[in-house]
């Protein structure tokens, strides 16, 4: 949502350690997929051929990122350093 902000590409074709911090296109796209269904992104196709698409902020998402940018700088000033392997870990219901 950051790289949407402020204006980079990301689009799910995007790879490596750049905007998208190195996800893996399956979870990038469903993601995207996931604040799009919720009403936060849009999804605008900005090529047909091959068919290629940007995403945008909606209204909604512009409300959410001064929370986001809240919670980033209470993380910063807060929590523990956490490795990248702990932060990508598949979520375990059981654990909270």
């Amino acid at each position: 949502m950051t790289s949407t902000v402020v204006g980079l590409d990301s689009s799910p074709t995007v790879s490596g350690p750049g905007p998208t911090g190195g996800l893996g296109s399956n979870v990038l796209n469903d993601r995207l997929r996931l604040l799009v269904d919720h009403g936060v992104l849009e999804r605008v196709r900005y090529q047909d051929n091959p068919p290629r698409h940007e995403y945008r902020l909606t209204a909604k998402g512009a409300d959410l990122y001064p929370v986001l940018l809240a919670v980033m700088a209470w993380g910063d000033h807060c929590a523990e350093p956490v490795g990248w392997r702990d932060m990508t870990a598949e979520f375990e219901p059981d654990a909270w």
